[in-house]
């Protein structure tokens, strides 16, 4: 149901109606507003009334709506990843910054799940595909989706109220109201509220998981002084109280399976193995999973016009937290490990925008970027009462002795039962993890023709990203037993705290801190040609860099502590034609990218490791 009181987009004319010509597409994708078939750049938008009608309600729905996008959940949602032409982040690491830069209202969100909260009166969305460099203010190398808020509106006063219900018992509700103050001054203000049933349950006692639960709020002023300024300040909040990552689906039946199955059915908790758990979405927990998301933010953007000159400035201040509370860490009824997580990311932005036509034929953009971000986070591990005793099972069988299974695991274990042996019936670790960026950029984008028919859109942007952290390890369980059996293998026993998982190779972790200094130069250069109205052939090269950072593990410190940069360089020609008296449109691309140094976190099976892998390639 949607109650529309004010139009989002201008209508077509009748006569366009009639005559089925399409509409021109307005794009910011170059920082002015451009026809999007104008743009040497392979981008997608969609305005409100696009969004409204798709019913899309966050952009992870762009995987269904645009061949190019893919999104990739995590086992935290703070660390879920956005792709384009199937290259984004790959990994759970914290410190990874996205490969997908989201930009709202021109303000770059430095994790991707800090865009993916429903979608909260947009006027457009874009998806500009490939590297970008030189026209936002942070570098990124698959891609960009920039949302622009509806500006409010000082000519007249209205709103707009939406709902919407689905299967799951799904509600949706959203609205805005748009209040013109006087001739130079506008309010509007909107407000989101969306929750679902889970798409996982338990057999057991019916908890859902995968629920939804979450709303949102904001508020815009608009001030126009004078003629030449325009000033808008835009505050929003959202909170999300509910499951998002924890169901999940047994797809194989690994060599455990047995073992989990045993300790479920003692548990009086239901195991369902592969493939009925993918068929029946069944999942059950031994513990009660929560998670608390907060997101909220403050951006004023104050626009200064002279001649033919166009000073932008965008300042920017946002706290996003999430806590995962009593997780189940391994995904099972079994009672293994139960985490919780708290994490809060606080960033800083200014960003300046100077447009100007230098001479006849060359428009320039220069811009300055500098941003602050703040990350700490803790994460502590409880062993259930399953854990000590599933360890010691694991090593007796590899060790031969298989008998040593519950519930009689009195005979034929290697180690002592029941006494904490390997692993306590509590806390098992506890770690702070903390980095803080600065990020400095310098770029210039032209576009200079060259004549009647052909554009040369050429870029630059030097960039100095410094960042410093580290991970302290506050505790890990120490067992004797687990220290005297390393020692009999030969390692030394200095004191260090060692338990049962240091015998199967994830071992003690110090504390560790560092840093690390990138300095780029990215750029892009491209060729436009236009043999008549709506026709453009173009063509170029661009390069983009994701910076490194610091590896946001306790095993970091075992393997590297920091990682390098990523970096891609992308070739790329298409075409964009309007034809049929207007009322059919072809947008053609091929490219071949090349990433350098990706950027890759992977787990053994024991341990996190982030490493620059090498090279890929996208075509």
């Amino acid at each position: 149901m949607t109650i529309p009181a004010q139009a989002q987009d201008a209508p077509a004319s009748p006569a366009a109606r009639f005559a089925g010509v399409l509409e021109e597409v307005v794009v910011m994708a170059q920082k002015r507003s451009e026809n999007v078939q104008d743009v040497p750049v392979a981008v997608s938008v969609m305005t409100a009334d696009m969004i409204r009608e798709s019913g899309m309600q966050t952009i992870k729905r762009l995987t269904d709506l645009n061949p190019s996008v893919s999104y990739d959940p995590a086992q935290s949602f703070q660390r879920s990843s956005l792709k384009i032409r199937g290259i984004g982040t790959v990994g759970n690491s914290r410190s990874f910054e996205g490969a997908v830069g989201v930009f709202v209202d021109g303000v770059y969100r430095p994790r991707t799940a800090m865009g993916l909260m429903d979608l909260l009166d947009i006027e457009r969305l874009e998806v500009l595909r490939g590297p970008q460099s030189t026209l936002f203010g942070k570098n990124t190398v698959a891609g960009a989706i920039a949302l622009e808020s509806v500006a409010p509106n000082n000519a007249e006063t209205g709103g707009y109220v939406e709902g919407r219900a689905g299967n799951l018992d799904s509600r949706y509700l959203t609205g805005a109201l748009n209040v013109a103050v006087n001739e130079s001054a506008a309010l509007r203000f909107a407000a989101v509220y969306n929750e679902r049933d889970g798409t996982f349950e338990s057999p057991d006692n019916g908890n859902q998981y995968d629920t939804i639960d979450r709303y949102g709020l904001k508020a815009q002023l608009l001030w126009e002084p004078s003629a030449n300024t325009e000033v808008r300040m835009i505050a929003d909040y959202a909170k999300s109280d509910a499951n998002c990552c924890w169901g999940s689906a047994q797809i194989l039946n690994g060599p455990t399976s047995p073992l989990i199955a045993l300790y479920s059915s003692l548990n009086g908790l239901s195991f369902t193995p592969a493939p009925d758990a993918e068929r029946t979405r069944s999942e059950s927990l031994n513990s009660e999973s929560g998670e608390l998301i907060e997101d909220a933010g403050l951006t004023a953007t104050i626009i200064w016009r002279w001649a033919d000159k166009t000073l932008t400035s965008i300042t920017a201040y946002r706290d996003w937290e999430h806590s995962q509370i009593d997780a189940d860490a391994d995904f099972t009824p079994a009672d293994l490990f139960v985490l919780s997580e708290p994490a809060d990311i606080e960033s800083f932005s200014q960003e300046f925008n100077l447009a100007l036509a230098a001479g006849e034929r060359i428009d320039l953009l220069v811009g300055l970027y500098y941003g602050v971000e703040d990350y700490a986070s803790e994460r502590s591990v409880e062993n259930g009462a399953d854990a000590d005793n599933y360890l010691n099972a694991l090593i007796s069988a590899d060790l031969g002795a298989v008998a040593c299974l519950p519930p009689v695991v009195t005979e034929d274990c290697v180690f002592p039962v029941g006494i904490g042996a390997l692993l306590p019936n509590g806390q098992f670790s506890r770690e702070i993890y903390r980095q803080d960026s600065t990020s400095l950029g310098i770029f210039a984008h032209a576009t200079t023709g060259l004549s009647d028919r052909f554009d040369l859109v050429t870029g630059l942007r030097y960039s100095i990203e410094d960042k410093d952290g580290g991970v302290d390890v506050l505790f890990w369980y120490d067992s004797p037993i687990a220290r005297a059996a390393l020692a009999a293998a030969g390692l030394p026993d200095d004191g260090t705290p060692r338990n049962g998982l240091d015998l199967i190779g994830t071992v003690y972790s110090p504390s560790f801190e560092t840093d690390i200094r990138d300095q780029v130069v990215t750029g892009t250069v491209s060729l436009q040609y236009r043999p008549r109205d709506g026709l453009m052939f173009y063509g170029g090269y661009h390069r983009g860099y994701k910076a490194g950072g610091v590896n946001l593990w306790r095993e970091g410190v075992i393997t590297d502590t920091t990682y390098d940069p990523e970096t891609a360089d992308s070739f790329e020609v298409g075409l964009k034609a309007d034809y049929w008296d207007g009322r059919a449109r072809t947008n053609v691309a091929a490219f071949h990218t090349e990433y350098s140094d990706l950027q890759i976190n992977f787990f053994t099976g024991l341990e996190f490791r982030t490493e620059n892998t090498g090279k890929a390639s996208s075509n």
